[in-house]
């Protein structure tokens, strides 16, 4: 909640429907672990995603959270706190590796990442807000764009959002009818 705000800048966007292969799926989204995406760029760093969960008295378990599962062994836990008793955290998106950092990254709403940055060892960097000014331009109302793509520079991070539609499952392919394209400048 104290994180600071960012605001990433359009870079591009297009309105072309592009036909997408289940190649290009995996190669722009990485593999699903059943709790978010982790892209191949994470390999021999990251081993896997899994929710964290907690019980809440006469309520059952809630997911409250996630936990990123390092080569070295270290767990990651990223928990949201004061999440209400019907509520469930924001959603993993995808994890994506740097050269020396690693990004958790989860959708607040339609118009707000939440990127939290590790050390590749596990030690916490911090966490930012990350506002996508002008979404419904590019996006239609009522879309839900999906994070497409993340990449990642010492200096910044490079995100697509799209509007995907598909037939059968996600990573099998279909049509990336509309996108768009921020940069975002990370703190030093």
């Amino acid at each position: 909640m104290n994180a600071p705000v960012l605001t990433a800048k359009v870079k591009q966007s297009s309105g072309v429907p592009q036909t997408v292969t289940a190649d290009d799926c995996q190669k722009a989204q990485g593999n699903w672990t059943g709790s978010g995406y982790l892209r191949n760029n994470c390999k021999g760093i990251v081993e896997g995603i899994e929710n964290i969960r907690q019980y809440r008295d006469g309520g059952g378990w809630h997911m409250v959270g996630h936990s990123l599962l390092l080569k070295n062994g270290n767990q990651i836990p990223i928990k949201q706190t004061a999440i209400q008793l019907a509520k469930a955290p924001a959603l993993m998106e995808v994890v994506v590796c740097g050269e020396s950092d690693v990004f958790a990254i989860k959708r607040r709403d339609k118009e707000q990442l939440i990127v939290h940055r590790f050390t590749q060892t596990g030690n916490p960097i911090g966490a930012l807000r990350v506002d996508l000014p002008d979404i419904s331009q590019f996006i239609p109302e009522g879309k839900w764009p999906m994070l497409w793509e993340v990449q990642v520079t010492k200096e910044s991070l490079t995100i697509t959002l799209g509007n995907y539609s598909y037939t059968n499952t996600a990573g099998h392919g279909g049509v990336l009818e509309q996108q768009v394209t921020y940069t975002v400048q990370l703190p030093k």
